[in-house]
């Protein structure tokens, strides 16, 4: 598994030799123009699928425009073709990480539902469906900033001071993948958000 960072600003004009296109190369999925400020926060492959997570509501790729709330994955191999995956998450999602064998994917942010169910700031959703797993918690008191699968345990940080009820890790805890509760892997103390 491949996990990378990206976050997708304006960047200054830098100076070039030969003409600028603004057509992306090899059909490149991107976030469509919309007129508000839209985001990528992490960009990140498993298996031969790559997710995108962010702030945003629509992604184009050769001329058409899919409707995607926060969250959308595409083919890691040319020439890219955005799935049919939409968890259709309702607000901010900072963070992916993934089950090794690709099959969950755990999300972190700052929102309220995922397809429509009540999943506060933190939820698991099936790789295939998009749907929230259900034996898995779903709420953080606080927005998750960041998820990263370890060695069996799911390690959140963030803003919360409990999450799935328990308040004994606040701010950076070890989650149990099947149930998203505190496994107690992680006693750090900490006073501050992470």
């Amino acid at each position: 598994m491949l996990t990378a960072s990206l976050a997708l600003t304006a960047a200054p004009a830098s100076a070039a030799t030969g003409p600028v296109s603004s057509t992306p190369a090899s059909n490149t999925p991107q976030l469509a123009s919309t007129g508000t400020t839209e985001q990528v926060r992490q960009l990140a492959q498993c298996g031969d699928t790559m997710y995108a997570v962010g702030t945003f509501t629509a992604i184009s790729q050769a001329g058409t425009t899919y409707t995607r709330d926060n969250i959308f994955s595409f083919s890691a191999a040319k020439p890219y073709p955005i799935t049919s995956w939409n968890p259709d998450v309702n607000g901010i999602v900072n963070g992916v990480t993934f089950s090794p064998d690709c099959a969950t994917a755990y999300l972190g942010g700052k929102f309220s539902t995922v397809g429509g169910v009540s999943a506060k700031n933190l939820a698991a959703v099936s790789t295939s469906t998009g749907a929230l797993i259900p034996g898995f918690g779903h709420s953080a008191n606080g927005q998750v900033e960041t998820l990263q699968y370890y060695d069996g345990h799911i390690l959140a940080g963030g803003y919360y001071t409990t999450v799935n009820g328990s308040s004994a890790d606040p701010y950076m805890t070890s989650l149990n993948p099947a149930t998203g509760r505190d496994d107690g892997f992680l006693h750090l103390g900490i006073s501050g958000n992470w």
